[in-house]
């Protein structure tokens, strides 16, 4: 199932709103997952806690995080999926655009086998 963290970068409304939907969507933020005790922490830390945890990150950070999934797999470490957002498509500030597409992700992807796996999140 898929299950998702929102990095630091989203706005924590965006996991609230999702939660308000008729079929409720789990997310949550950095902000508050685990007492917010990851944020400002390094992203191999939230990848291998997310991981561990059964959550997928939901991130725009499109230069360390290729990086970091590039090396577990060359060491032959999971991850449980990442979900890329490139600010030209979906503009960190569009919350509505922001949560249309992640609720159609889910409604699409929900079901699949998240491990190693990556997606670009698209308008909606």
């Amino acid at each position: 199932m898929l299950h998702y963290l929102l990095d630091e970068q989203l706005s924590p409304e965006i996991a609230r709103q999702l939660g308000l939907r008729s079929q409720p969507i789990h997310a949550v933020s950095v902000h508050y997952w685990r007492e917010g005790k990851f944020r400002g922490r390094p992203d191999s830390e939230i990848l291998e806690t997310a991981h561990r945890d059964r959550l997928t990150l939901v991130t725009y950070d499109l230069k360390t995080i290729p990086t970091l999934l590039r090396e577990r797999a060359e060491h032959g470490i999971s991850h449980y999926g990442v979900i890329f957002i490139d600010d030209r498509t979906i503009a960190s500030s569009d919350l509505g655009t922001l949560v249309r597409a992640l609720a159609e992700a889910w409604k699409v992807h929900s079901k699949q086998n998240w491990i190693n796996r990556s997606l670009f999140l698209t308008r909606r």
